[in-house]
């Protein structure tokens, strides 16, 4: 697990998990050559348990919210787009520029349907889309790294993101950019829960898409 926070660009998060020191994560990140050293975004979304809260911090997936130092967008387009627009206004030149969206569980959003049948998950993934869609078109659509980390039923829907992505990413980037590649998952077995972690980089002009890998363990 650590070193899939250490992918995504998460050092101080995988020193805590690791029990390393934060010096010596930072060094390992510096010389990693993971992902696109010139990501102006990193989007990373936190999908909870079925029933779980992500502010309770009822598991892991709430603690890595809250440790996320990033600008927390809220759970929808206006409110993602509102944020985007407060960093571009408070000139906030930080690189790459850090987001966050945590999403709870479908069946804490929906109830019986939401655990039995994870009602509303389709809707969660839609949602989450729309968020990284407002807020690239607030910044000028500019190069994005997206992190999806779910646990439970919310890695499914990590699983349901990569799919949707590989199927119809202009829900994400809109009609005129495409997807050029997604990091194959990294599925973490936890007691009897799944967690799943995909990353995955664009930008506006890609030339070429590539469609999604999974795999599990």
């Amino acid at each position: 697990m650590a070193e899939a926070l250490r992918a995504a660009g998460f050092p101080l998060l995988a020193s805590k998990l690791s029990g390393e020191s934060i010096e010596e994560d930072r060094s390992e990140a510096q010389t990693g050559s993971w992902g696109p050293d010139d990501a102006r975004i990193i989007f990373t979304a936190y999908f909870e348990g079925t029933a779980n809260v992500v502010e309770r911090r009822t598991t892991q997936i709430g603690l890595f919210h809250e440790l996320d130092r990033g600008i927390d967008v809220g759970s929808d387009a206006t409110s993602a787009a509102q944020a985007a627009r407060t960093a571009r206004e408070n000139g906030r030149r930080s690189r790459p520029l850090r987001f966050k969206m945590g999403v709870d569980g479908c069946g804490h959003e929906h109830g019986l349907a939401g655990v039995v049948f994870a009602f509303g998950l389709r809707g969660q993934c839609e949602r989450l889309a729309a968020c990284v869609r407002a807020v690239r078109g607030v910044l000028g659509e500019p190069k994005t790294q997206l992190n999806i980390v779910g646990l439970s039923r919310g890695a499914v829907a990590a699983l349901a993101v990569a799919e949707m992505l590989g199927a119809t990413p202009q829900m994400f980037v809109g009609e005129s950019a495409e997807l050029p590649s997604l990091h194959s998952p990294q599925l973490l077995p936890q007691r009897s829960s799944p967690q799943a972690w995909y990353s995955v980089s664009w930008e506006h002009t890609a030339s070429q898409r590539h469609c999604p890998e999974s795999s599990s363990i």
